[in-house]
């Protein structure tokens, strides 16, 4: 376990992903209102990806025809998602017709979890 409190060098910090080089990302829970057909499911995630790219986000997990979940990070191997582009992403997946709910967590540490 990481003493989050520690002195350390920096050369440390940033092989750890602590201190400054602390990544920074959420948890995605997203419900359809129905069972999705292949296809509705692959022009979905095809908008997703595109919108992610444009945010220089990337997102990690899966699901299946009426749920997905996952983990979103930025695309940098340092730094992290803001609350901004979780809201962005809130509103978006939102106004989606296909999507019954959206649950996105607060930014977490992505190494370390919650603290």
């Amino acid at each position: 376990m990481i003493k989050p409190g520690a002195r350390r060098s920096r050369r440390l910090r940033k092989k750890l992903f602590t201190g400054e080089y602390r990544v920074l990302g959420a948890e995605c829970r997203v419900r359809f209102s129905r069972a999705l057909l292949e296809a509705e499911i692959e022009n979905f995630w095809d908008q997703l990806v595109a919108l992610l790219g444009t945010m220089e986000l990337q997102f990690g997990g899966g699901g299946a025809a009426r749920v997905f979940s996952g983990f979103i990070t930025a695309k940098g191997r340092y730094g992290g998602v803001t609350q901004e582009q979780l809201e962005k992403l809130d509103e978006w997946l939102k106004a989606q017709l296909l999507v019954a709910s959206v649950e996105i967590s607060e930014p977490m540490d992505a190494y370390y979890g919650c603290e």
